[in-house]
């Protein structure tokens, strides 16, 4: 069963890393992950996409950490490709056998640190 409601704030420009425990898995060898940022859950592109298969996703016994990197949500123009806001955000897990399930959601809501508010 899917994790709702996996809801957090972050600062933008913070490195941090996102986990999740699957509580019903004891080990997820062999598994692959994909997570993803959207506007909001009908978004028809993400805005930040990790993928295990390239190393953006990593696995510890039943945990899945996905690193962000500051450079991902940080103010890099003036027309800021990731403006501060609540953001929808999804996890898909599939196992050894090919089965796909949607193993996490909520939103992450990204702030401007006090030294970036006007």
């Amino acid at each position: 069963m899917g994790l709702t409601g996996q809801s957090f704030q972050k600062w933008k420009g913070d490195d941090f890393t996102i986990q999740f425990t699957i509580t019903d898995a004891q080990s997820l060898s062999g598994y692959v992950a994909e997570w993803f940022m959207s506007v909001t859950a009908d978004s028809a592109s993400a805005l930040i996409t990790k993928l295990s298969s390239n190393g953006g996703i990593t696995f510890d016994a039943n945990k899945v950490l996905i690193p962000i990197a500051s450079a991902e949500t940080k103010t890099i123009t003036p027309t800021d490709p990731i403006p501060a806001g609540t953001y929808y955000h999804e996890l898909h897990l599939t196992d050894p056998q090919s089965k796909t399930t949607v193993a996490a959601t909520g939103t992450i809501t990204l702030t401007n640190p006090f030294h970036k508010r006007t």
